[in-house]
């Protein structure tokens, strides 16, 4: 996923304001965009079973659970409690 990897290199150059802004982004995606629901799990058609799938491949992604580690041992207290 671009975003993931974005992040990635956001924690590697530590570029606080850019990981703040893409946990941003990942929460609307998380939280407000329906990214994962029972009902969207029962749903048939193919773009909703698409949906279901990225969700699960992303959130059992190592990289992506790397990079939120990575992200809590910031020194920074604003950007750890965003990866919080």
């Amino acid at each position: 996923m671009p975003v993931v990897k974005t992040l990635r290199q956001s924690i590697d150059n530590k570029n606080v304001a850019q990981q703040v802004h893409l946990l941003n982004l990942l929460k609307v995606i998380f939280f407000e965009c329906n990214f994962y629901s029972p009902a969207l799990a029962k749903k048939t058609d193919a773009q909703s079973q698409a949906a279901v799938q990225n969700a699960k491949e992303l959130l059992s992604d190592p990289k992506f659970l790397q990079c939120i580690c990575d992200g809590m041992n910031n020194e920074l207290s604003f950007v750890r409690n965003a990866f919080i």
